[in-house]
């Protein structure tokens, strides 16, 4: 009997290992944010990241703040076995464990958490089915690429001028 259980365990042990090495692996290029861990067996579905971009984050009473920075998306596919409830309180705890300031939700938000800490702005979205989208801006001053110049104005020179003529008529336009 014993050599029997060791026969099905030395075949049974291989077939786990192959289990936990067959989770769906993360998307390419994609990584987790360091400010806020993904929940156990998801993945990363797909990705995200602009050094400069705009994002709406939702507030209470159909509110929005609009703001620019750093912005990363992740978007996680959530294991079969984890529950709507156990998924929004366990990000809820996180972040409140970390001191964000909890600006929305997920009460009477339609599945998202808004929070803030310091320049850091994030969305836990629950919005359907088995995944969570996580939006994390990073609050970053505007990067200036164009410069103009009013050189010509200091030195007493005309400033260029543009002139437009339109002609109306009451004519109407047919094809040529």
């Amino acid at each position: 009997m014993k050599t029997i259980r060791a026969v099905l365990l030395s075949l049974a042990l291989p077939s786990l290992a192959l289990l936990s090495a067959a989770q769906t692996p993360d998307a390419k290029g994609c990584k987790d944010s360091p400010l806020l861990t993904r929940f156990p067996g998801s993945y990363i579905h797909d990705c995200t990241h602009s050094d400069d971009d705009k994002f709406e984050f939702p507030l209470p009473n159909n509110g929005r703040k609009k703001l620019e920075g750093d912005l990363t998306e992740i978007t996680y596919v959530l294991p079969d076995s984890a529950s709507h409830p156990q998924v929004v309180r366990n990000m809820l705890t996180a972040l409140k464990t970390a001191a964000y300031v909890i600006d929305n939700g997920p009460e009477g938000s339609e599945g998202r958490i808004t929070a803030h800490m310091g320049k850091t702005w994030m969305l836990v979205d629950f919005g359907g089915g088995n995944k969570i989208w996580l939006t994390i801006l990073v609050l970053t001053p505007l990067t200036q690429d164009v410069v103009a110049t009013a050189a010509d104005l200091s030195n007493g020179s005309p400033a260029p001028a543009t002139s437009w003529s339109m002609a109306f008529s009451s004519t109407p336009l047919r094809p040529m």
